[in-house]
């Protein structure tokens, strides 16, 4: 009767939500009884059998009935407003926890998209769980009242007595049979419903936004609006959320398109004052549309076949996939690769340091460095000093924001988003979900106030020179221009803003700053000796004016630190004496597995070479949905984050490599989106039709249910093995390490300890696989360190590990070796 995924979430709310469906049954009792009294009463006037006493007894009966059933009206309304108020409240409670667990995410702007929609939806079951059961009572009950009525006029109280006490059992038992049908008749995924193609798509409106689309309709069809302007993002995807909402609004009335990039006042005017008709970009909305229609059919049906044939949940996607395929080649490679040793010979003379080739072999290169000795001279082939510029880095679009925060203070892609949405809806930074570098060329009287602002703001020193037309390109603005603080810093008090706001800020007004300042000049030093016929390099960078790289003392990390010039006293052809000859050992080094900054850069450029110049999107993904991407390969198990606080490597998992391994090239390829893009580009010229993509994609879908084969031996890459850490102190088996902790592989012993764990949340410790294996092997384990929640101090102590009689882990702290 009441939803127990609620009850679940929300324990509190239980004596509520039970107290109000109390309350309705004791309701619907009298309802019954006045009935049932009424019934009687009319049956005995009928007959001629009523007397005056009984004519009175019934009405009072009737009378205390409507006064306990006022009462029981009030509390269920009581009950309803109560479970509703504690469920919202417990919402806001867990939700806040979840995000502290998140780290870096401040309660001024704790939101993310998933689990406000937790608390929302959480919220909505409550308030609408009256109104959905509320009628249900009321339509059980139209038969039964029928036969009361019906017996008690012809006096058969023995049946309508029966009847008062089975009608409120009906409406139970009717919810339990629909509840017990609809588990029966519920559809699972099979491979023979495959593949699923809609003839037509239907749209129905999310429950977050119902309220606001009712606005935006019943404007829509207001009688005194004749026409209705676009005004959505200027791109294919703002074309199509228009439509959508027009469609689902049923209106009919004329289109017209604004089509603009800046939110300069004089920009808003001129679109307004040349509107296009919105039939013109018919196309656009076509290309939108089968954009969004092929990764609907592409993903439901890989996820739906995929999870089919190996019996687990394997999520695939356009761009989810390729991204996922991106990181399982780079741990390939990692995995794959071999160090080896080299040596490089090292000649000194005139104060320099000349370097040769790598030499695989110490034998070889000790003996050349002792010829070179011998030899004791070298002929010089180059001396080159050149002085050289390097650019002001381009204005941020989100990746590139996205990046840089990566790098300078270890946030998350979907950190970064989510402080830079909460600044824009403070009316402090500019939109952040953008894919462009540039202002529109009317910007510039708008740029130049607000560097003012931030000097004067933020204290960023603002070079001599400036340039703001660098930054001014109209034609490479699509939807939405970079993204730069606003004017309303000038009134807004920067210190009150959370940590993670003000840092995205200050890069974001930082950047503003250095894309109009001069270019850094550098001079570069390249120099080239000769001994017996080995080649030997020289070379050093020296800044001589750092221009853009004075506004936040940036270093460029291949300038020579003690920040001189390596002054070259000889020429091409002359002769440098060889004071000294060493060899100098090292090792290669593999790559790097990927960070959430090389992760973006890679999504941005997968597939770059293949799609064309005019596409709208390039890359895998959008600016706005890559950080959403990532989070969704952590959050169902493909990927996890793995390194200190402020590097974060993303790693994926052994189901993430398994879904790659058995997942097609061209699914798995960014090749399908290059295709995709050059496609969705030739339907907005009208040189391809739309229908005729959509029968591909069918046809692609239709083929890969047809054609797979399933991998060999899929069960044993579906189920890896895992290495033992130590025994299990309850049963004795073999511990190993998941994703989420330390498990038993006893299925019947509940021994397992969490990396997610609350008691070393405590101590501002994690449990790691170290401190597990210690703890397995020893019984305890040492921290050094370790900070106290309430009060800040820090100590030293030994965790002791234990178990309850059902195999639970205990912890307790032993200071016997030094307390706080």
């Amino acid at each position: 009767m009441f939803d127990k995924r609620l009850m679940a979430m929300c324990p509190e709310s239980k004596k509520y939500i039970v107290g109000n469906i109390f309350c309705q049954w004791i309701e619907l009792m009298m309802n019954a009884l006045m009935i049932y009294i009424i019934a009687g009463a009319v049956g005995k006037l009928y007959r001629g059998e009523m007397t005056a006493k009984g004519m009175f007894l019934s009405l009072g009966i009737i009378a205390c009935v409507l006064i306990v059933r006022f009462f029981m009206t009030k509390k269920t309304t009581e009950m309803s407003y109560l479970a509703s108020k504690t469920v919202k409240r417990v919402m806001r409670e867990q939700i806040y926890k979840k995000i502290l667990r998140l780290g870096n995410i401040y309660r001024e702007h704790s939101t993310t998209a998933e689990l406000v929609q937790e608390s929302v939806e959480g919220v909505e079951q409550l308030e609408s769980y009256f109104g959905q059961y509320v009628p249900q009572f009321f339509y059980a009950f139209l038969a039964p009242i029928t036969l009361f009525v019906l017996f008690g006029i012809a006096g058969n109280f023995k049946v309508a007595g029966v009847l008062l006490v089975c009608v409120p059992l009906i409406p139970g038992a009717i919810m339990m049979v629909q509840k017990i049908a609809k588990k029966l008749l519920s559809k699972k995924w099979k491979k023979e419903d495959l593949p699923i193609i809609p003839d037509i798509f239907k749209y129905q409106v999310a429950a977050s936004t119902k309220k606001q689309f009712q606005i935006l309709k019943d404007l829509m069809n207001r009688d005194d609006v004749t026409v209705v302007t676009n005004a959505c993002d200027a791109g294919r995807e703002g074309e199509l959320i228009f439509r959508l909402v027009y469609d689902k609004a049923g209106c009919k009335k004329p289109m017209k398109r604004l089509w603009i990039s800046s939110m300069e006042d004089e920009a808003i005017r001129n679109g307004f004052d040349n509107l296009a008709d919105g039939k013109d970009y018919d196309r656009l909305y076509e290309a939108a549309l089968c954009r969004e229609r092929a990764d609907w059919i592409v993903g439901i049906n890989a996820t739906r076949f995929f999870t089919c044939s190996y019996g687990q949940t394997l999520n695939v996607g356009r761009v989810m996939t390729p991204t996922l395929a991106l990181t399982v080649e780079r741990e390939a490679q990692i995995r794959a690769f071999k160090s080896e040793d080299f040596y490089q010979v090292q000649l000194e003379g005139n104060d320099l340091i000349f370097t040769g080739e790598r030499i695989p072999d110490k034998a070889e290169a000790d003996d050349l460095a002792e010829k070179c000795r011998i030899e004791g001279k070298a002929v010089v082939t180059k001396a080159d000093i050149s002085e050289k510029l390097e650019n002001a880095p381009a204005l941020f679009d989100l990746t590139s924001l996205q990046r840089e925060a990566n790098k300078r203070y270890g946030f998350t892609a979907q950190q970064t988003l989510d402080y830079a949405q909460s600044l824009y809806e403070k009316k402090l930074l500019t939109y952040p979900r953008t894919d462009s570098r540039f202002l529109t060329d009317d910007m510039e009287t708008t740029a130049s106030s607000i560097l003012e602002i931030i000097e004067n703001k933020l204290s960023i020193k603002v070079t001599d020179e400036l340039n703001f037309k660098k930054i001014l390109n109209s034609k490479k603005v699509t939807d939405h221009h970079a993204i730069i603080p606003t004017e309303t810093l000038r009134s807004t008090d920067v210190e009150a803003l959370p940590e993670g706001e003000k840092k995205i800020l200050q890069l974001a007004a930082t950047r503003l700053v250095e894309s109009v300042s001069a270019p850094c000049k550098y001079k570069e030093t390249v120099a080239e000796v000769s001994c017996l016929g080995k080649t030997y390099t020289l070379k050093g960078k020296y800044i001589a004016d750092p221009g853009w790289r004075s506004v936040a003392n940036t270093k460029d990390k291949d300038s020579d630190e003690d920040s001189r010039v390596i002054i070259l006293d000889f020429k091409a052809g002359d002769t440098v004496a060889i004071d000294k000859s060493s060899v100098k050992p090292g090792k290669t080094t593999p790559p790097k597995s990927y960070t959430e900054d090389t992760l973006l850069s890679a999504m941005e450029k997968a597939g770059c070479d293949e799609i064309p110049d005019e596409a709208e999107r390039k890359g895998l993904g959008t600016p706005a949905t890559r950080a959403g991407v990532i989070e969704k390969l952590v959050r169902i198990g493909f990927l996890e984050r793995r390194g200190d606080k402020k590097t974060k490597y993303l790693v994926p998992t052994h189901k993430g490599e398994t879904l790659i391994t058995v997942i097609p090239e061209s699914i798995q390829s960014a090749s399908m989106t290059a295709d995709w893009e050059q496609k969705l580009l030739e339907i907005e010229k009208g040189s391809y039709d739309a229908d005729a993509f959509m029968i591909e994609i069918s046809q692609m879908v239709r083929s890969l249910i047809d054609t797979y084969r399933i991998v060999p031996d899929a069960e044993v890459l579906m189920h890896p093995v895992y290495e033992p850490l130590g025994k299990c102190p309850h049963c004795g088996s073999n511990v190993v390490e998941k994703s989420k902790g330390f498990f038993c592989e006893n299925k019947d012993c509940k021994f397992a300890l969490w990396k997610d764990n609350r008691f070393f949340d405590s101590l501002s410790k994690k449990l790691t696989k170290q401190i597990a294996v210690q703890l397995l092997t020893d019984g305890k384990a040492r921290l050094k360190k370790c900070r106290s929640v309430k009060t800040g101090e820090t100590y030293d102590t030994t965790v002791v590990l234990s178990t309850t009689d059902n195999g639970q882990p205990q912890f307790t702290l032993d200071f016997t070796k030094g307390g706080k």
